[in-house]
């Protein structure tokens, strides 16, 4: 290697910091080229960051020689690097004496002084444009991207607009910057301009940007800046996540906005048919329950016909707000009929829809009336027909329907069900019945039906509160002769509450402690706990342990 290179590897740039650099003085008298070898040491001192270095070679060539335009180039890069924008500045002026500037050659000045002053750089653009040349898209995303990283949003959108007034199309790396920014900001204003722009240029959004923008919209309830992105998608033939699109779907619903709700269902149906589940169907359903409108009867049916079930609480919910009133329950009747007469199939979902209207209202002999026309429609009733039933028997409070319904559904060849009894017991508790309660729940366990935690939980509750209203009687009639039969009234109450306990223990169910303690006592069960190593104790203090 010549003997400039050596020099080039064996100098410690890094000593020299603090010295003053004068700017190369280039005559525009006929001098002779820089020699080869020094245009290499000038390459391989810049490849390697010895900004330092790159200048004081250049310094020393100032006057010997004509220096071509890479060199121009890597001075301007030392500077840039060196932290002296000004001088940046002055060598690209004296570059230009030589060589005419071209948009690359600006651009790369603008990249030079955007590490180190912003301002100089959005001047350095204004002088760009004032020379006749017309900034490219890397003009202006250099800048762009920097004053977001530096949070000068004011900067950031005076650029992008001054962008858009140049009719100059933003690339990839800027729109994913910009998007990044206005995500980490909730800026949904910059983010829906950013859109716009995407549609506007009809060009193409890398699949990060495109997920941040949506997710930027969904924060801030955007249904326009949604319906951006899902035209945008129509036209790119690109297509959300599914999650994204459920999200959208419930934004929608939440906004009232039937326009971009159907659009994000079309795209869900087109694109995701062999896995939609349960959730865009409750987003549907809970729309048009909004609005009583009996379509959602038609999308439930839809929903069933492909596997799905809305959950039994949200059934209820659904069908008190569609079904108002009894002349709507009638209409939604004779609209299943008509559908099932044009030959769609029609399921036991909707039936039990219109069944459980029925029930909301207490009008038992009319839910038996529907259960009963099951068969018009090739079906028959099941358990949730049943269930509905025994609501109606609670609505209407009359317990002995209730348990005749559930002979009923058992003499029709169906299996009772966890969920059997815990309405059955739900209908109880309601009338106060709470030795029925505890002989449905005994018989839960015995046949290994056993209902959720919370139905053990809520009835025990329920007659420890109304022993403690004995107790607090007897109390209050201790010197009157029927003072005894009081307090024997509440000890049966907890004895039943404690039975209860002891099936939830049975059936390896957990009790939360301050149940535990209101039975026991604190001191009492520890002592219970003790020599007790059943399993299902084992299981309790495992569950504890981990609550």
């Amino acid at each position: 290697m010549s003997t400039i290179s050596s020099h080039v590897q064996n100098r410690q740039p890094t000593q020299h910091h603090n010295r003053p650099y004068s700017i190369p003085q280039i005559s525009t008298t006929k001098q002779p080229h820089l020699p080869k070898e020094l245009i290499d040491s000038i390459i391989y001192a810049s490849q390697h960051k010895h900004h330092i270095t790159v200048v004081e070679l250049c310094n020393k060539a100032q006057d010997k020689y004509k220096f071509p335009k890479r060199v121009y180039n890597l001075l301007i890069t030392a500077y840039a690097q060196l932290r002296q924008p000004s001088r940046v500045i002055e060598v690209f002026e004296e570059s230009a004496k030589i060589y005419a500037k071209e948009v690359n050659d600006y651009n790369g000045v603008i990249q030079a002084l955007v590490t180190s002053d912003i301002g100089k750089s959005i001047e350095f653009l204004k002088r760009m444009k004032e020379s006749g040349l017309t900034p490219s898209s890397d003009s202006y995303g250099t800048i762009l991207i920097a004053a977001l990283q530096a949070d000068q949003m004011n900067v950031a959108g005076a650029l992008w607009r001054d962008m858009m007034e140049q009719n100059v199309k933003p690339n990839a790396i800027t729109y994913f910057h910009v998007m990044q920014r206005a995500v980490q900001l909730h800026h949904a204003a910059l983010a829906m301009d950013v859109m716009i722009s995407v549609k506007k240029n009809n060009q193409g959004l890398s699949s990060s940007s495109f997920d941040q923008a949506l997710e930027v919209f969904l924060v801030e309830d955007s249904n326009v800046g949604c319906k951006h992105i899902l035209e945008y998608c129509a036209r790119k033939e690109q297509v959300p996540g599914y999650g994204s699109l459920c999200l959208i779907m419930d934004t929608a619903t939440r906004r009232d906005d039937d326009e971009l709700l159907f659009l994000s269902w079309k795209i869900i149906q087109e694109s995701y048919k062999d896995i939609i589940d349960a959730h865009p169907y409750h987003a549907l359903l809970t729309y048009y329950a909004g609005k009583s409108d009996l379509e959602g009867l038609r999308v439930l049916n839809n929903m069933a016909l492909s596997g799905l079930a809305p959950h039994s609480l949200f059934l209820r919910n659904f069908v008190s707000k569609c079904f108002p009133t009894a002349d709507i329950l009638d209409k939604a009747f004779y609209m299943l009929q008509s559908i099932h007469e044009s030959g769609q199939k029609i399921t036991a979902v909707a039936l039990n829809a219109i069944v459980v209207g029925c029930a909301i209202r207490g009008e038992l002999s009319r839910g038996w009336a529907t259960a009963e026309e099951f068969h018009k429609f090739g079906l028959t009733p099941d358990t949730h027909t049943f269930h509905a039933l025994i609501y109606a028997c609670e609505v209407k409070e009359d317990l002995d329907s209730a348990f005749a319904v559930f002979q009923k559904m058992i003499g029709s060849g169906l299996s009772p069900t966890a969920d059997t009894y815990s309405t059955l017991v739900y209908a109880c508790l309601s009338m106060r019945d709470f030795v029925q309660a505890a002989n449905v729940l005994a018989r839960a366990t015995r046949e290994g039906r056993a209902p959720h935690r919370t139905v053990y939980t809520k009835t025990i509750w329920e007659i420890i509160k109304l022993g403690d209203r004995f107790r607090k009687l007897a109390y209050q009639k201790r010197k009157e002769p029927d003072y005894r039969e009081t307090y024997e009234n509440a000890e049966a109450y907890h004895e039943l509450a404690l039975s209860i306990s002891n099936m939830m223990r049975a059936a390896k169910i957990y009790t939360p402690r301050p149940l535990r303690e209101r039975l026991y006592g604190e001191r009492k069960f520890l002592s219970r706990r003790e020599g007790d190593h059943d399993e299902g104790y084992q299981v309790e203090e495992e569950e504890q342990e981990h609550e």
